[in-house]
Parts: C-alpha cells; structure tokens; sequence
C-alpha cells in the first residue's frame, strides 16, 4: 500500500510538472507574438524624456515609451530626442508590452523625402508620343500622359541620357510639378522593377523575396518606401511569408532600397 501511495504521489508529482511546464510554453508563445515588430507613422504632437505621442495619418492618438534602448534616426545617422519637434513626421518601429507601446526605432523623416514623395509617381513606360510627351502605367494600372520639357532632367544609372532613350517597358519614376491640370515632368529616373514571393522578413528593415527563376533577393526598406498593400496602404508589418508582391527600388551602396512596394494587379 505504501508503494502504490508512494508511486502515485510521484505520478501527480508528474503531472504538475507536465501541465507547468506546457503552460509555461503556452506563455513563451503568447509573449513572442506579443513582442511582434509593429509599426506607425504620424506626426509629433509633443515629447517628453520618456515618452512621444504620435497622431496618425487618421487623426488617432498612439502615446509611445521610450527607453535607453530606443534608436532615434534621420537619414541612417543616429540623433537624439530633444530633436523631435511637434509637427515633426516620423515612423517608429515598437513592440507592444501588456498596453505599452515601447519604441525600438524611431526615424525622423526629412522633409524634402517628404516632398518628392508628394510629386513622384513610378510605373512603366507605355509608350512614347512625340517630342514632349510619355505616357506611363501606374502601379494602379492607370495610364497618365507626362509632358517632358526641355528643362526636364532624365537619369538612367545615374547619368543623363536624352528623351528619345525612353523605351516602351521600361520603369521610371517621374517627378512632377501639376500645371494647367497636367503632369509636367521635373526628372524622370530609371528604376529597377522586381517581382517576387516574400520568403521572409528580417529586423524591421529588410524583406527577401524569391523570384520566378528562383533567386533571392534582399529589398531594403526607409522612411520614404510606400506601401500598397492593403486598402489604407498598408505598411512594413503587411509584408507576410508566401505574398507576392511588386517593388520598385534603386541601387545604392549595393543594397536595394524600395521605392513602392504593391502587389500585383490581377490579370484578366
């Protein structure tokens, strides 16, 4: 009898030890996704030594903590807080803690990035008409005719090249000025476009894609990419394993910085 007490009062011994440690792991996995990387972007209504409170594009309010850990970047130079400013647009990577918004990154977008983004618009080129005009293919799959003037600049691998370089299908992104309901061209820039499934994400900068052919590529992220991956736009946390997705993207430093980042229009 006292060996059938013994062996059971081992077996509940077990038992808890089994439930806890399954518990346990139930808990490890709830944190991870709760530390999942999220993202926002806003303007600075105001700051303090510990924290931001940013208002969203849709006028909502996200009070974020900050620590000794958190980065403060503008142009991949580090800066400090005191720099933020109330109207300053920023993008700040955080992980949630409970119902804390701790930051990780948070990166001072520039102005004049700002600006260009206003005025800029990428697609293909459709087709040439004269002298003055092409006419592009959003990633919309709207057709807008631009008028190119003899002050517009035209850069393919950073070096002037004339307008009638310009072929059917190749990626541009074209900046603008809006004069008498038109698109006058400022620049046009060659680009690079690219087509993939996304494989994975690393950090909160970097998604790799794998092409039709089978080979991966790294696609770098900045405050200045756009996103439109969702019906708001979307942003770097909508990038999912298995999606495929469109990227325009220039070469710098080696690495491939994404302009716009879609997915891909449905064929009919």
């Amino acid at each position: 009898m006292r060996l059938l007490r013994v062996s059971a009062t081992i077996v509940a011994s077990l038992l808890l030890v089994i439930s806890a440690s399954a518990q346990n792991r139930k808990e490890q996995r709830e944190e991870r996704r709760e530390q999942r990387a999220l993202e926002v972007k806003g303007q600075v209504i105001r700051t303090s030594p510990n924290s931001i409170i940013v208002q969203t594009d849709d006028k909502k309010e996200i009070a974020l903590q900050v620590n000794a850990q958190t980065k403060f970047m503008m142009n991949n130079k580090a800066i400090e807080l005191s720099e933020l400013k109330t109207g300053s647009n920023i993008s700040v990577a955080y992980v949630l803690e409970g119902d804390r918004h701790i930051a990780n990154t948070v990166t001072l977008v520039d102005a004049r990035a700002r600006a260009d983004q206003a005025t800029v618009i990428e697609g293909q080129v459709a087709k040439v008409v004269g002298k003055d005009q092409v006419i592009i293919t959003t990633t919309e799959g709207k057709e807008v005719p631009i008028v190119v003037t003899p002050q517009t600049a035209i850069e393919f691998n950073a070096k002037p090249v004339q307008f009638t370089e310009l072929r059917a299908g190749s990626p541009i992104a074209v900046y603008y000025d809006m004069r008498d309901r038109q698109y006058v061209a400022t620049k046009i820039v060659g680009v690079t476009a690219l087509e993939g499934k996304v494989v994975r994400v690393i950090g909160q900068d970097q998604v790799v894609l794998t092409t039709s052919d089978g080979k991966e590529v790294v696609v770098y992220i900045s405050p200045e990419t756009r996103y439109r991956l969702t019906e708001t736009g979307g942003a770097f946390v909508d990038l999912r394993p298995g999606a495929m997705v469109n990227v325009y993207y220039d070469v710098r430093d080696r690495r491939n910085i994404a302009r716009q980042i879609y997915r891909p229009l449905r064929r009919r």
